[in-house]
C-alpha cells in the first residue's frame, strides 16, 4: 500500500460512535512505477461501495478491553485544538503521544510546528520550517518525543528526516541515517515508498511500500539511541490495510500512526468514494490487522498516549475528540 500522503478528506463529517465494520476484502494489484494519485475523492469520481465484507471477523469473540485504544469508544464532537489556527486548511497533521507539540502543512505547502509546556496550556507560536531539499511535502510524521520530522525523499526510493536536541531548539538540516537500512532495502526491491508514520510507543515506525507487491511495512527497534538505524521492516497483511481492485480502480488504505500498545493502527483509506478514517487492530505485536473500526471522513488521525483522545483533520480544520 503506497500512495502520496495527501490529506485523505476534508470532507465535514457528524462525529458520533464508531461503527465496527471489516474491511472489503481485494485483489492486490500490480504495482506502478510511481505511487499513483488518490482515487475517489470528488464526487465525479464516483463509485458504487461494494461495502463491508459479510464472512469477515468481528470482536465478537475478541476481548475489546484488552486494547488500549478501545474498538467500542464513542468519541465526541470535534473542537477546535487551543492555539492552533482554526482556519488553517491543513492538509496533513501530526501530535505527539504527550500532545504537546504540533506539526501541520497549510494548504500554501508551508510547514508548521508548534510547542506547549503542558497539555493545558496553548500552543506557543508556530514556527514554519523550510522544507528541507531531500523531502517530497507534504509527506511526513513527528516522532513520539516532537525531536524528529520524517520525510519521504523526492524519489520515493525513502525516507529522511530533520531533528532537533531538543524542543526548545531548531531542526537540523536533515540526514538519512536513521533510514539507511529501509533505504537500501527498498532499492534493492526497485520499489518507491510513502506513509511514513511514527508509532506513539517510539519504537515502531509504519510505512507503504510500492514494488512487486503494495503492503504497509512495520519496522521496530529497541529503543538504544536515536543513531540506531530502523531496519528495513516486515509487511503487515489483512483486509482492513490490502488494497482493493474495483472497475480497473485501485484503492489505497494509508498507515497515519499507531497506538503506544502497538495493537491499533489507525489508516486514511480512499475506497470508494468518501475517503475515511478506520482504527484497524491485531491482538498481538507483529500480527496481522484483522479488524476495522470506522471513525469519519477525517485525515492524519494521531491519538494520545493513553488513547482517550484523538487528533485530526477534519475540513481542513485542526481537531480533537475526546472519548466519552
Amino acid at each position: 500500500m503506497v500512495i502520496l500522503t495527501s490529506a485523505c478528506s476534508d470532507h465535514p463529517h457528524a462525529t458520533s460512535g464508531a461503527s465496527v465494520t471489516y474491511a472489503g476484502t481485494g485483489s492486490v494489484p500490480a504495482a506502478p512505477a510511481t505511487p499513483p494519485t488518490r482515487k475517489g475523492t470528488n464526487a465525479a469520481d464516483a463509485i458504487p461501495d461494494a461495502g463491508p465484507s459479510p464472512s469477515g471477523p468481528n470482536f465478537t469473540d475478541v476481548d475489546a478491553g484488552a486494547f488500549l485504544c478501545n474498538p467500542a469508544a464513542r468519541w465526541s464532537a470535534g473542537k477546535g485544538v487551543t492555539g492552533l489556527p482554526a482556519g488553517a486548511h491543513a492538509v496533513a497533521f501530526s501530535v505527539t503521544p504527550d500532545e504537546l507539540c504540533a506539526a501541520w502543512v497549510d494548504d500554501a505547502g508551508d510547514l508548521h510546528v508548534a510547542d506547549r509546556a503542558t497539555r493545558g496550556d496553548t500552543f506557543g507560536q508556530d514556527k514554519i520550517l523550510a522544507w528541507p531539499p531531500h523531502a517530497s511535502p507534504p509527506a511526513f510524521s513527528l516522532s513520539d518525543d516532537g525531536l524528529r520530522l520524517a520525510f519521504v525523499k523526492p524519489d520515493a526510493k525513502g525516507f529522511s528526516e530533520i531533528t532537533r536536541t531538543s524542543r526548545q531548539a531548531d531542526f537540523d538540516d536533515g540526514a538519512d541515517a536513521a533510514f539507511a537500512l529501509v533505504n537500501q532495502w527498498v532499492v534493492s526491491l526497485g520499489a518507491t515508498v510513502s506513509d511514513p508514520a511514527f508509532g506513539a510507543d517510539g519504537d515502531t515506525f509504519f510505512y507503504s511500500q510500492f514494488g512487486g507487491q503494495v503492503t504497509v511495512s512495520e519496522s521496530r527497534r529497541a529503543r538504544a539511541g536515536a543513531d540506531v538505524a530502523w531496519p528495513a521492516g516486515s509487511p503487515r497483511g489483512g483486509p482492513p490495510v490490502s488494497p482493493v481492485q474495483m472497475d480497473a480502480t485501485t484503492f489505497y488504505r494509508h498507515p497515519v500512526s499507531s497506538s503506544a500498545d502497538g495493537l491499533t493502527l489507525f489508516i486514511c483509506d480512499d475506497y470508494p468514494t468518501a475517503p475515511t478514517a478506520r482504527a484497524v487492530y491485531r491482538t498481538s505485536l507483529g500480527g496481522e490487522l484483522r479488524l476495522s473500526v470506522e471513525l469519519g471522513s477525517w485525515s492524519s488521525v494521531h491519538p494520545n498516549a493513553a488513547c482517550t483522545r484523538l487528533y485530526y483533520v477534519e475540513g481542513g480544520r485542526l481537531t480533537f475528540s475526546d472519548r466519552i
